[in-house]
Formats: C-alpha cells, sequence, structure tokens
C-alpha cells in the first residue's frame, strides 16, 4: 500500500537529480506524456524529513501525487499515469507491440546498469571533476570543495563499490565495453530511420533505455566521448527533449 505524506499540491512532485538514472526515466515519461511536474532534489528539508522517513530509506526518484501518494518505483509510476491520463497512450496495446515495450524497457533499465555503473566508476580519475560536481549539485549544500568532497565521500564510496556485485571485474570489462559498443552501432543505425524504437511514437522502451543512457552513458565524460563519435544520433540534447534514449 503506497504511504501517503497528507499533503496536496497542484502537480506532482519528481523528488530527483540530474545524475539518477531512474530520475531520468520518470522525466522523460512525464515530457512525453506531456505532465506538468516539479522537480526537487532530495536534499531539500522536506524529502529529508517528511519523504524518506515515509518510504524508509534514501532513494530517487519519489513521485508525489497531488494528493500526496508516494510512488517509489518508475515502473509503477508509468503503470500509475497510463491507467488516470489516456492520452497519448505510451503503453501499446496491441499484444505484440506491448510485449516488446516490456521487454526492452526491461532490458533498458536493468541490464544497462552493468555497463552504466562501470563507465562512471571505473574510470573515476579521468572524470572525477565531473563527477563530484555532479553530485554536488544534489547533495552538498556547501560552495567550499573540501566541504564538498566531505559530503559525498559516503554516496561515492557506496556507489563504486556497487561494481563486484554487478559482476564488473578486470576479467568481465572486456566484454561489457564491446558489448556496449554493439549496441551504440545498433541503436545509431536504427535512429538514423526512426525516431523511437517502435517507430513513429514513444513508448515503454524508450523510457527504460533512457534511464542509464541519459543520466551515465551520454553525460559522464569517458562513454559521452565514445557515444558521440561512435553514434552521433544518439545526442544527449535530442534524447532529452524528446525522451528517447540518447
Amino acid at each position: 500500500m503506497y504511504k501517503n505524506t497528507g499533503k496536496t499540491h497542484e502537480k506532482p512532485i519528481l523528488w530527483g537529480a540530474p545524475g539518477s538514472a531512474f530520475s531520468g526515466k520518470t522525466r522523460s515519461y512525464f515530457i512525453k506524456k506531456g505532465i506538468a511536474y516539479e522537480e526537487i532534489f532530495p536534499p531539500y528539508p522536506r524529502y529529508q524529513n517528511e519523504i524518506m522517513p515515509l518510504i524508509g530509506y534514501f532513494v530517487m526518484p519519489v513521485v508525489e501525487l497531488p494528493d500526496g501518494t508516494l510512488i517509489q518505483d518508475t515502473t509503477n509510476t508509468i503503470v500509475h499515469f497510463e491507467q488516470h491520463v489516456a492520452e497519448p497512450a505510451l503503453i501499446p496495446h496491441t499484444p505484440l507491440q506491448k510485449a516488446v515495450a516490456w521487454l526492452l524497457g526491461f532490458f533498458g533499465s536493468e541490464l544497462f546498469l552493468k555497463p552504466a555503473m562501470h563507465y562512471r566508476w571505473s574510470y573515476m580519475e579521468e572524470q572525477r571533476a565531473y563527477i563530484e560536481a555532479l553530485f554536488a549539485e544534489v547533495m552538498s549544500p556547501h560552495r567550499d570543495l573540501e566541504r564538498q568532497r566531505a559530503d559525498m565521500a559516503p554516496a561515492l564510496a557506496r556507489f563504486s563499490g556497487f561494481l563486484p556485485d554487478l559482476g564488473v571485474s578486470a576479467e568481465t570489462i572486456p566484454a561489457i565495453e564491446a558489448s556496449l559498443e554493439e549496441c551504440l552501432d545498433v541503436l545509431d543505425a536504427h535512429f538514423s530511420r526512426h525516431p523511437y524504437l517502435l517507430g513513429g511514437r514513444p513508448s515503454l522502451a524508450d523510457f527504460g533505455l533512457i534511464a542509464c543512457f541519459f543520466a551515465h552513458l551520454s553525460r559522464d565524460p569517458h562513454p559521452a566521448a565514445i557515444m558521440k563519435a561512435r553514434a552521433p544520433r544518439l545526442s544527449l540534447d535530442r534524447a532529452y527533449e524528446s525522451g528517447r534514449p540518447c
């Protein structure tokens, strides 16, 4: 059962951040669905004092509906709005397209976590300034670099420590990088002919794939350079505006 803050709002609140993969999934869905929303970063006191205690742990994103209901899971958020806002329908109705959209959405949201986390944390030293600035924007109220680093240190250590659990190691990295490069080639060829994964209209498939592609692979300096050189049609700006994968 969903928790409720007891507060009402004129429009949904997206408690998220630019560098959060699943915030990007929800944000792009709201953009293409035409849903007006407000995005607030988690350091805001209401998140710390009201939202996180109800959810039970720190997580992004959380969507707070106008009636105060909290939805933490991004797929549940999409399903909720598809049930309550009929058009445009962004989960296909026909059986084949619906199945493909769910499959590609899962592939993008879950299976791309491995390359996304690898490229963010395995190349930390060459992109440290960017990653620190990205996290400081959301996690530290200070302007002094040393104080920002102190604020961010636990989170950076926590996220970078996920790599072994994801199967990222010296032995697997060559296969991970080769697999991503092959995917970039396939997607670049596809988007030379179609604006979205299933043709001329966005779907759940696009919102799943954009999660790691927007927040990590097209923004972090090392993978972004690879993407721009190898797959120029997967540009960051078009992805953000259209809600399709980068």
